[in-house]
């Protein structure tokens, strides 16, 4: 039996997004790790470590994102940094460095977001900046494949794609502006493709899982989103 502190109602236990995180995080954790080995896709007790770690911080930083906690930007500090480690020993240059790029707009957004008891209302995106963004998403895509392809790295227009749509999608994120989901969501379908040709199929599962956390994301920031259509 767990023991609970001394004035810890144990409806807090039940309620509290910390814990929730937690338990979402191993048990998604463990559900993918086991459909990869159903599927063949890795063999039993050879997945690396770094790749758990960097899995499951990133499943805590998802569900505390989607509650609106900004903390999900410092775990997500964390398992960024272990994707980086990962992708770049597989030779996903774009992939690695994007994860470095999370590292340091992460620790912008939980600034940016204000606390948790005044933190900025979610937003519509001005259709007056659309050209913008997608002009610079053009781009930075552009630049991408070209330092890719300099590096030697590895599918470089599937990992210049995630390392773009990343770094839109976290943009969006940080102005808490919904249509972040539905970049991640873009994010999550090359992901699959490029770690799927790459091997990194703990990886793949996770884009997957991530892909229907993204639907209930837009639903939860949908609830509590400010109607005007700005940043």
């Amino acid at each position: 039996m767990v023991a609970i502190a001394p004035g810890l109602p144990k409806r807090d236990l039940r309620t509290n997004p910390f814990i929730q995180a937690a338990l979402v995080a191993v048990i998604l954790t463990s559900l993918s790790y086991l459909a990869a080995v159903a599927l063949g896709w890795i063999a039993p007790g050879s997945l690396n470590g770094m790749e758990i770690l960097a899995g499951g911080l990133n499943y805590v930083a998802t569900f505390l994102c989607i509650k609106q906690k900004r903390s999900y930007a410092l775990v997500g500090v964390v398992g960024s940094a272990a994707w980086s480690y990962v992708f770049f020993s597989q030779g996903l240059i774009a992939s690695g460095a994007v994860n470095l790029y999370l590292v340091l707009t992460l620790i912008y957004g939980y600034w940016r977001w204000g606390k948790d008891g005044s933190t900025r209302p979610v937003r519509y995106l001005q259709l007056k900046w659309a050209p913008v963004y997608l002009g610079a998403t053009g781009l930075i895509y552009l630049g991408a494949v070209w330092l890719t392809q300099s590096l030697g790295g590895s599918f470089v227009f599937w990992d210049a794609a995630i390392l773009v749509l990343t770094i839109l999608a976290q943009l969006l994120q940080d102005q808490k502006i919904i249509l972040a989901w539905v970049v991640w969501t873009l994010v999550n379908i090359v992901g699959v493709i490029l770690y799927f040709n790459s091997g990194i199929y703990f990886a793949l599962m996770q884009q997957l899982v991530f892909g229907l956390a993204n639907i209930w994301g837009w639903i939860e920031w949908r609830k509590t989103m400010n109607t005007e259509k700005s940043i």
